[in-house]
């Protein structure tokens, strides 16, 4: 009997489904008929895997991995590398590699052995809590407030104190105290200071216009300020006053006193340690001021106002260090001679030690040093030392000028030497000589510009030799602007 879908050979109902290819076409389904369980037509090795974890091999479903019973702490699933199979599940204990500390809220701190055995130090630096123990620390632009407490009160510092001893309340409870059991009232206001003063020992500063009562010995020890213009017959203070307390430093005399006039400000300016003793009476002269002297005599020196005459004692010597003005153009000397200035031109006399200079009878001029003379008549003169110029050669050429009449020309290396006599402002008849020494011991040609021989022929021809000169002599000819060779040794 042909097997009918739902129906088996007895025509009883079976269970059938679906075909899964067209969703419409009735297949029967197979069981196994001692288990009862449905049979399943595997293909493929009668091997199944559903989602990569469960195996179906044969009637048997197995885990993928399965191969080993799981142990305590285990669970399945993948690891961190997407394996499937039994894993260690992660330990509720662990390790610390290192440990460090945080700066915040005003803390810091160090760890010494970081990583082995921790020791940590905590530092607090500038805090800013807004309350410490219930009380609100606030900080002022000058001083700073505290302020709390169960009936909250605020205590504000505006300048430096310091507190001591017991609280005796506020000032009211004082009212009573007298100024005779304290020995001071300033103001208004009673501080607690015994009779004799000695625990006052600071700066007193006092404002406005308060009073002082003393009571027995008052010694104030320290700074006192404020206003002295009440003035008394008795004295105000006794003892030595610093000079920087105003003072002098000394005691003085009672009878020496300052006494000031005129209202303007008076200054001691001193530069070192000073002793100075002022006249009975008079006015001080200055240093850089315009002041006129009567009776006066200086180091021996009278001046005679009403004449103008300066007289000198002793051996009468004048000594100007400077320059000396006279009001008119002629000195009279003792003897008679009169010296007379021309015009308003100026004589300066300049020495370096005992001179005496005789001046010609007549009327003339007399020669200077460093300015250029004529000689009108004859002069003689026992020697004349001419000054040497010496020239050494650039380029185996040199110059020579016309301001030096010897002049020694050295070559600067073996080669021709060039040698040019200068003409301008030469004047007719004016002496040159010229000396060359060579640059070796090698004898070299020598080449002469702006010159002319006479009898006497300029040498072309050096001596070579750096010690013997060759000595030429030329005399300036105005009529041919040439230098003309007069002598060669």
């Amino acid at each position: 009997m042909a097997n009918i879908s739902g129906l088996d050979q007895n025509s009883r109902r079976t269970l059938s489904a679906l075909s899964s290819v067209d969703n419409t076409t009735i297949v029967n389904c197979w069981a196994d008929p001692t288990t009862h369980r449905l049979l399943v037509d595997l293909s493929g090795g009668n091997t199944y895997t559903a989602s990569d974890s469960i195996v179906l091999t044969g009637s048997n479903f197995t885990l993928v991995n399965d191969s080993a019973a799981p142990t305590a702490s285990q669970y399945y699933g993948t690891n961190s590398g997407s394996t499937l199979g039994y894993f260690n599940l992660p330990s509720s204990t662990g390790t610390v590699s290192t440990v460090s500390v945080v700066s915040a809220n005003g803390f810091s701190g160090t760890v010494a052995n970081a990583t082995t055995t921790p020791a940590i130090t905590i530092v607090a630096g500038a805090i800013t809590p807004s309350s410490v123990n219930g009380l609100t620390l606030t900080s002022q632009a000058i001083g700073f407030t505290i302020a709390g407490g169960t009936t909250s009160k605020n205590l504000t510092v505006p300048l430096d104190a310091s507190v001591s001893g017991t609280n005796t309340g506020d000032n009211s409870a004082n009212t009573s105290i007298t100024p005779t059991s304290l020995g001071l009232v300033i103001g208004t206001n009673v501080q607690a200071y015994n009779s004799n003063l000695t625990g006052i020992n600071q700066a007193l500063t006092t404002t406005s216009s308060p009073s002082f009562t003393a009571v027995g010995a008052t010694t104030f020890t320290g700074a006192l300020s404020g206003n002295a213009t009440t003035s008394t017959t008795a004295g105000n203070v006794s003892g030595i006053v610093a000079p920087a307390n105003g003072g002098t430093g000394v005691a003085n005399n009672a009878a020496m006193t300052v006494t000031g006039s005129g209202n303007y400000a008076y200054t001691r300016t001193l530069t070192n340690t000073t002793n100075v003793t002022f006249p009975t009476t008079g006015t001080l002269a200055t240093l850089a001021g315009s002041e006129a002297f009567t009776n006066k005599s200086l180091n021996g020196m009278t001046v005679t106002a009403s004449t103008g005459t300066f007289t000198l004692s002793n051996s009468k010597t004048l000594t100007v260090s400077d320059s000396t003005t006279l009001a008119t153009n002629a000195i009279t000397l003792g003897g008679g001679e009169v010296i007379t200035f021309s015009a308003s031109n100026a004589l300066s006399l300049l020495t370096t030690g005992t001179t005496v200079m005789t001046f010609p009878a007549v009327t003339d001029t007399v020669a200077v040093l460093g300015t250029a003379q004529t000689w009108t008549a004859t002069n003689t003169f026992k020697q004349v030392v001419n000054t040497n110029n010496a020239i050494t050669a650039s380029g185996n050429a040199a110059t020579v000028p016309i301001t030096y009449c010897l002049n020694t020309v050295t070559n600067n290396s073996a080669a021709t030497l060039t040698i040019t006599l200068t003409t301008t402002s030469a004047v007719d008849g004016q002496m040159c000589i010229v000396r060359v020494l060579d640059y070796s011991a090698a004898a070299q040609t020598i080449a002469w510009v702006n010159t002319e021989n006479s009898t006497v022929s300029a040498p072309t021809t050096s001596n070579g030799s750096t010690t013997l000169f060759l000595t030429v002599g030329f005399i300036y000819n105005g009529g041919t602007s040439k230098w003309r060779c007069i002598a060669s040794a």
